[in-house]
């Protein structure tokens, strides 16, 4: 992944109401599968893949959001 990873208070708090073991299964398939691109050793329950899924989601969609703000102040910034 070469792009900024925003991870939200919204993020934050949803990986907060889960429990450690979980938010450590979660973190590590995210930074496999997302960061290294490396296939996972470990298999996530139905709990966690779907929890994963869901943060995945959130992560890469307030990613871009961020990267599109960047982008448009840039264009601002360039124009005074």
């Amino acid at each position: 992944m070469k792009d900024p990873i925003v991870l939200t208070p919204k993020t934050l708090r949803r990986m907060a109401e889960m429990q450690v073991s979980d938010q450590k299964a979660i973190i590590s398939a995210f930074f496999t599968d997302e960061i290294l691109g490396i296939e996972r050793e470990v298999k996530l329950t139905t709990y966690q893949e779907l929890s994963y899924l869901m943060l995945r989601d959130m992560i890469k969609r307030d990613s871009r959001q961020f990267l599109k703000r960047e982008e448009a102040d840039k264009m601002t910034y360039e124009r005074k």
